[in-house]
């Protein structure tokens, strides 16, 4: 993007460019924490992965800038403008980003250096996500209504699950790793 437009990087919006470098910096601290648990062979698919999304988040990159400029590459007349709508596409990794790390932490204990990782990774990608979308909270309208009602049925559901699992006459483990059946009292 930056080749076809005649104006210099500096008319970028700060937050442009604080965005894609978070979104760079959750990316390594995230790849951080998962080499130190693989093995070589396993790696190199890993970073395979990371290389076509690379290439697809450039290509996505492309499509909106060009889109925005009605379909061209080159002209481009307002490239801070076209820079800041390329800026949304970082909200879906690092809203996938701040939930893997978010359901890591919460399934176990991890590795020290995974656990670090996660947590990087969680404030980074959380803290940009609240900084460009909670400004806004009150112009969603009904969406934030939706959105607390599904939050609240979840909250609802997982708490039913938790009674139903430690109910009357159901298998539990102790934290002792033991079995107790709970109906015999």
């Amino acid at each position: 993007m930056g080749l076809a437009s005649p104006h210099p990087i500096g008319e970028v919006p700060g937050y442009v460019v604080t965005g894609a470098a978070i979104l760079a910096g959750v990316a390594l601290l995230a790849l951080a924490g998962t080499v130190g648990l693989l093995d070589r062979r396993s790696l190199r698919p890993l970073l395979a992965i990371a290389g076509a999304a690379a290439g697809t988040s450039a290509a996505a990159a492309l499509l909106v800038g060009a889109y925005d400029n009605h379909w061209s590459v080159h002209g481009w007349a307002d490239f801070g403008r076209t820079a800041a709508m390329v800026s949304t596409l970082v909200v879906v990794p690092l809203s996938v980003c701040a939930a893997t790390a978010a359901r890591l932490l919460y399934a176990g204990e991890p590795p020290r250096r995974t656990r670090r990782s996660a947590w990087g990774v969680l404030v980074g990608s959380a803290g940009w996500l609240g900084y460009v979308t909670l400004p806004y909270l009150f112009s969603w309208g009904p969406v934030l209504l939706v959105l607390l009602a599904y939050l609240g049925a979840l909250a609802l559901a997982a708490a039913a699950r938790r009674r139903s699992a430690t109910g009357p006459g159901r298998t539990t483990h102790r934290a002792d790793g033991r079995r107790s059946d709970r109906s015999s009292g």
